[in-house]
């Protein structure tokens, strides 16, 4: 970032929630940064761009398309994005040695969008943990076990059972009119729920991934708003 480039820092304490006799809990840390021009205001039109297209980023990719949505910009639907690309430009060689910048620039003229999202999960897993009675000890080892292995938990409701989810996710912002980075930050957010027949959130971290999203866009759109940090 260049000299013009604000720094704005938001770390929230931990949160504990008691719930039902169990303890909870959510954490989340975040920073980024704005150029002192930054004014999301007039964008319109926005495209999402992630380096990895494991699934795990995929998750975060429809969760980033729909908060940016919610927020009344046009998003380019993936699939279309995809074959544009590819077609227009990747296969005619026009973007393997182009920075970042320009290849949003490039984006930007194709698909006539205002802004370019570079984003990518820092972290995303889920585990379980089961409360081992001593009568069901071995039992509850071998489905913990399996639940981390697989994602399918049972035992809801007959054993004590807590899914643990940590995401994160790093986003830059680049005005496709100009290619200046105008925008980056991160999120983190650990989660802690009970699973219970009355919590299905708790089940995937499908919730806490279109939260931690909305938290990254909710930094995003009141960015400009802040204040600058004074001076130490």
């Amino acid at each position: 970032m260049n000299r013009r480039t604000k720094l704005f820092g938001l770390f929230l304490p931990v949160t504990f929630l008691v719930v039902g006799g169990c303890k909870t809990y959510e954490i989340t840390e975040s920073d980024f940064y704005a150029a002192e021009s930054f004014n999301p205001r007039p964008y319109r039109s926005a495209a999402v761009i992630m380096h990895d297209r494991s699934d795990k980023n995929r998750l975060f990719l429809e969760a980033f398309n729909v908060e940016l949505m919610k927020r009344g910009l046009d998003v380019i639907e993936r699939e279309k994005f995809e074959n544009l690309v590819q077609e227009q430009l990747l296969i005619r060689g026009e973007m393997t040695n182009l920075s970042d910048r320009e290849k949003a620039i490039r984006v930007g003229k194709l698909l006539k969008v205002d802004v370019v999202f570079y984003a990518d999960a820092l972290v995303n897993q889920t585990r379980y943990l089961y409360n081992r009675p001593a009568f069901r000890k071995e039992l509850a080892a071998r489905m913990e076990t399996k639940a981390n292995e697989s994602g399918v938990v049972d035992g809801v409701g007959n054993y004590e059972i807590h899914a643990y989810h940590d995401v994160g996710v790093t986003a830059r912002a680049i005005d496709a009119r100009t290619g200046e980075i105008v925008w980056v930050g991160y999120r983190m957010l650990a989660v802690c729920e009970e699973v219970t027949p009355k919590s299905p959130t708790a089940l995937t971290n499908f919730a806490t991934i279109k939260k931690l999203s909305s938290m990254v866009l909710n930094d995003f759109f009141s960015g400009a708003r802040m204040p600058a940090p004074e001076p130490a």
